[in-house]
């Protein structure tokens, strides 16, 4: 499909992950989003599964001396 065709379809043009988020939890269409937004919020519904080529690892990090309060060690133990 050529730029000019998938632009017809487009709503509208976010530079975000949450501000797709946001767009698609007010009803406005359908987004690709990673499965950590999307699985964890009630109002959507999963219309695939992942996409492979997508796929990527998510770092975490966390300031060392955070490392000691509970919640956060309570995280990483999980």
């Amino acid at each position: 499909m050529d730029t000019q065709r998938r632009n017809e379809h487009c709503l509208f043009r976010v530079d975000s992950t949450l501000g797709m988020h946001s767009v698609v939890r007010q009803g406005a269409g359908i987004a690709v989003l990673p499965c950590y937004l999307g699985d964890a919020d009630e109002q959507l519904v999963k219309l695939t599964e992942p996409v492979p080529e997508l796929s990527t690892e998510l770092w975490l990090l966390a300031h060392q001396d955070l490392r000691r309060v509970a919640r956060v060690r309570r995280f990483w133990t999980r």
